[in-house]
């Protein structure tokens, strides 16, 4: 689901023409997080920059109670 859609501020040659911003849910190895993805777009191209605000879910979105700790 879109959640957002801004112009780039810092000059990223990858988002000339601004970021789209998705809420996601995903699956790694059984666990289920939910997180936003950044996506770059510069004309009819788009690339995908960063996943950031992951929290462990359950497989219906509910944010389970565990931590979750990510290196980056």
């Amino acid at each position: 689901m879109k959640v957002s859609e801004i112009s780039d501020k810092k000059n990223h040659s990858f988002a000339k023409d601004g970021w789209e911003y998705y809420q996601t849910l995903f699956n790694i190895d059984g666990n289920y997080f939910t997180g936003i993805l950044n996506i770059g777009k510069n004309g009819n191209q788009k690339t995908l920059y960063d996943i950031n605000n992951i929290k462990k879910t359950t497989q219906n979105g509910k944010l389970d109670n565990s931590s979750v700790i990510l290196n980056k």
